[in-house]
This record gives structure tokens, sequence and C-alpha cells, in this order.
């Protein structure tokens, strides 16, 4: 591979994408940064900051090297704003170049990447800034996504919430899954034979299979600052030794159930890449009660709302069985508290 082809791994959360970074960054010649959502969130968050506006660009410039996201690169804001300035007029693509390989360089290695598993959602824009690039899309069983996803301290602790999340997430996949810049590995696959697919991996990227990339490298890894406790736990599964049995961990972390649901939305994604589902028929039920529950709650909070009272505990209509509310494991807190939320949002200050 040229200096032109830099590798992207990307994926759910809880993927496996940390996992596969530690061990590609481990590769004497493969220096994998840590997640940077450049393309995710600082883009989207600055959308005049390129190249035109000067104020705007040292806006995004003095927001993005106080992030955690830069400082976790461990790269000096003032030499590479020099370098910046030395290759032209400022952009993104070139800002984002410009940090990576400086990355890389600190690594001392010449091929240069990156990690952030939300990047799945812009492949297409990587590979028309780098047509040269090698996307590595990190899949897994989307139980054990949720599963692993309902312990995060940091995210949405409904599992339909990520069932629907992992469901859209690979519609990447289908749109780019014969193109040959990108490469599909499984989770499950890896934990496995960690060796048979990492070299498969770097025949990939053209790169000589190293067995380094077997031991991992800690020092690219990186957790979220404010949560810790659970930043040290993730970090140690990343870096400790692969255990196969998390493979079939969600069946005692999810009730049947929260199964159910999972399979239910994920159905025709989990049958096309080899998962097979183990609850047939309740799923598409439960689905519809609990969705005529937080229709029902959003109905009488509007109603509620528009005679000026206070919102209130709601209890379903009889159409909506109270059998099946217990058997949701749904909190009626949680989902008043979710469906306030949305009223506000929609109803604005």
């Amino acid at each position: 591979m040229t200096e032109d082809s830099p590798i992207f791994i990307v994926g759910m959360p809880h993927s496996g994408t940390t996992l596969l970074q530690a061990s590609l960054a481990a590769h004497p010649q493969i220096a994998i940064a840590p997640q940077t959502r450049f393309l995710s969130y600082w883009v989207p968050h600055h959308p005049t900051a390129e190249p035109q506006d000067e104020r705007d660009f040292e806006r995004f410039w003095t927001e993005f090297v106080d992030s955690s996201q830069f400082q976790n690169l461990g790269l000096d804001a003032d030499t590479l704003y020099d370098r910046l300035l030395a290759r032209g007029v400022p952009t993104f693509k070139t800002v984002f170049s410009t940090l990576l390989r400086a990355h890389a360089w600190r690594c001392g290695k010449p091929q240069w990447g990156e990690q952030t598993s939300s990047h799945r959602c812009y492949i297409g824009q990587l590979l028309d800034w780098y047509p040269s690039a090698r996307i590595i899309y990190m899949l897994r069983d989307p139980r054990a996504i949720v599963a692993s996803l309902l312990d995060a301290p940091w995210t949405n602790a409904a599992p339909e919430f990520h069932a629907a999340h992992w469901r859209d997430s690979i519609q990447a996949l289908l749109r780019w899954g014969c193109d040959e810049r990108l490469y599909r590995v499984h989770y499950e696959a890896l934990l496995i034979d960690p060796e048979a697919v990492l070299r498969k991996v770097c025949a990939f990227l053209g790169e000589p299979f190293d067995p380094a990339v077997l031991a991992r490298c800690e020092a690219t890894v990186t957790t979220p600052a404010s949560h810790a406790k659970w930043g040290r736990r993730h970090l140690s599964n990343a870096l400790g030794p692969l255990r196969t049995d998390c493979l079939t961990k969600w069946q005692l972390r999810l009730t049947p159930n929260q199964v159910a649901i999972v399979e239910y939305l994920t159905r025709k994604g989990m049958l096309r890449y080899g998962y097979e589902l183990s609850s047939e028929g309740p799923g598409a039920l439960l689905w519809s009660t609990l969705m005529l529950k937080r229709l029902w709650a959003r109905v009488k909070l509007q109603s509620n709302r528009l005679r000026g009272q206070t919102a209130r505990p709601i209890d379903p209509p009889s159409w909506v069985s109270d059998q099946a509310q217990p058997a949701m494991g749904v909190d009626r807190k949680t989902d008043e508290e979710a469906a306030d939320a949305q009223q506000r949002q929609s109803l604005g200050p």
C-alpha cells in the first residue's frame, strides 16, 4: 500500500473495532489512530469551517484541539497547525490527513489509519477523499452488541434502540459490500481463530503478516474519560486474553422477550450474515405492544400539555394488554420520561 492508501476500521459500537485497532496497531508497519469522530461529529458541527471563512476555521480548530479526541493522539497542536498552513488553505480533508499522518509519524510507522465506529455512515466520503483506501467493517451478532451496550453508561438503555441501530447500520454493508476496497470481518471469527483472520486482514491491506498483531498494542486504545470505571473494564476486555465464552454471554444477559425483540428487528440482516435465530413468533407481538404503549403515552402527554396539566403516570387503554406489560420488561417511568423528552423537543422552549 502507498501513503495515500489509509486504513479505516468502522462498525457498530462494541462490534470489535477496538480489538482490531489494537491488533493492527501492533503491526510494525501500521499505525491506527484511536477514534477521532472527525466525519461523524466535527465536520457536521462546523459545516462552514472550510475553506473560505478563516474565522470559522479558527473556531473549529480551537475546539478540536481542546477535545479528548485530539489529545488522545499525543500531538502538538501548534506544530500540526504549521504543517496545515504549509499545505495551503486548510480543508477538512487536509486536516484529517495531516492529523493521521502525524500520528503515524509519532509512532514511527509508514502506514496510517484510524478507527471510528460511526464512520461506517461515511464510507462514501472516505472513499471519495481516498480512492485507494482500505476499509474494514467489523460485524457482530446484534444480540451480543445489544447485551454489551446495555452495560455502557453513555448510551440508551432500550434494547430496541440498539437493535434498530444495528439493522440500519448494515445498509453500509449492503451498499459497499461488493467493493474490493471494503473487507468484512466477523467478530466471532476473530475470537475463535485470530491468527487466521488477521492473516487475511493483512493480505487485504497488502502487508505481510506479523505475529505481533496477536499481542495487540495497548497504547492506541482509549476510553471515555467521563466513565473511568467502565473504561478500564472496556480496556481490559479489548487487551486481555481472547475468550470465546463471550460469544454466548448475551443468552444470560438478555431476557427471552428482549431476544425476541432484537431478532424481530434484525431478522433479515442476521440471516443474511449467518446469525441463526433463537426465537420464533413472539417478537412481532411484543414489539407491537411496546409501540402501542409509547404511542398512547405521547397522545396522553400531548393532551395534558394542551390543557396545561403536568405529566403524570399513564395507564395504557384496554386494547393494550396488561399481561404483556411485565413480560416486556419495560419500565413505565422510563417510557414516560422518554416521551416527555421527545415532546419537549417537538414543542420547543
